[in-house]
């Protein structure tokens, strides 16, 4: 499962294209960079600065346009939207899986703080 949401970029950009050449509407190739872009901005650093606040306007624009205004538009603008989306679960899940590990086992702990995979924050009271 995860491999698929990582990989929803990519299958986000083939979709678009197989539309747009099925309903020969070529602005929908628009979606593609812009589902490669919303692979790109799941860093946590760029979601924790401008990232969110992208996901909502695109997400916000999205659904006016599927409702008001062009299809298209609205289309290309998902396309950035469930990529962002997808990859993020994707790294949550892996967080999760990580997290999980590491509560259950010591060793796990120590493998993977050495291959600097997790990081040890120290709780000051």
């Amino acid at each position: 499962m995860h491999y698929i949401l990582i990989c929803s970029p990519f299958l986000v950009s083939f979709a678009l294209i197989v539309a747009s050449i099925a309903q020969w509407n070529f602005w929908l190739l628009l979606g593609v960079p812009l589902a490669l872009l919303g692979f790109f901005f799941t860093t946590p650093g760029v979601m924790r600065g401008f990232g969110s606040w992208l996901l909502v306007l695109v997400v916000a624009g999205a659904a006016y346009n599927w409702f008001y205004g062009s299809r298209t538009t609205a289309y290309v603008l998902g396309a950035y939207a469930v990529s962002n989306f997808l990859t993020n679960v994707a790294r949550e899940q892996c967080d999760m899986v990580i997290r999980g590990a590491v509560e259950k086992s010591e060793i796990v702990l120590v493998w993977l703080y050495l291959k600097h995979t997790v990081m040890l924050k120290s709780k000051i009271a």
